[in-house]
């Protein structure tokens, strides 16, 4: 963004843009930086780029009022409730929640810190809490959830042949795949070395001998 914004304003030696870049880029690929700075900057291309980043900058705007709109809510909902024992802070990585004190707040919300389990952070936390809410007794059982969830495996039957049927996810089963996903890639969790025990094991009984 710093390298769009300097071109913006009329910078185009690519030598000074290049500066502009993270440390970690000028270390692994300042030189096909460099090269890809070398332009022609036509007029309707910088045109087109000014708008792009005009119409970038709104929709953060926009997202910025959402998430103070959020703030609102969760502190409506949290307000008077007591606080449960914390566990120790994750990074919250790209296009997470930032709402200050998030994680005081889901914790009065649930009446635990849901974000000590290793696939769920608590930006995570306040997406299920969007689409699930906070009671679960209209599902009788873990069966019922999975399946209302769309993650269990799926058949239906016409007389006496019975096939499997392909479900689509719920939004909520998206958010927790993706945060299985994200716990799969995980070295030090002990759960993230049971999902790739399990992951193989299945392969294994899935391939025709």
């Amino acid at each position: 963004m710093k390298i769009i914004r300097a071109i913006l304003a009329g910078k185009r030696e690519p030598e000074k843009l290049v500066q502009l870049c993270v440390e970690q880029i000028l270390k692994t690929k300042r030189g096909r930086m460099i090269e890809a700075l070398h332009g022609l900057w036509c007029l309707e291309h910088l045109f087109a780029l000014r708008l792009a980043l005009e119409s970038y900058e709104a929709y953060q705007k926009q997202i910025q009022q959402c998430d103070e709109q959020m703030a609102q809510v969760l502190q409506e909902m949290s307000g008077g409730r007591p606080t449960p024992e914390l566990g120790q802070p994750k990074e919250l990585r790209h296009n997470a929640l930032m709402i200050p004190n998030l994680r005081v707040q889901m914790g009065q919300v649930f009446g635990k810190d849901l974000a000590q389990l290793p696939c769920l952070n608590e930006s995570t936390v306040t997406l299920l809490l969007a689409e699930i809410g906070t009671d679960i007794s209209r599902w009788p059982g873990w069966r019922h959830f999975g399946s209302w969830l769309a993650v269990s495996p799926s058949s239906v039957q016409s007389g006496k042949r019975r096939r499997r049927e392909k479900r689509h996810l719920t939004p909520d089963g998206r958010i927790l795949c993706r945060a299985v996903q994200y716990m799969a890639v995980g070295k030090h969790a002990w759960l993230a070395s049971f999902y790739r025990r399990l992951r193989v094991t299945n392969k294994e009984c899935a391939t025709p001998s």
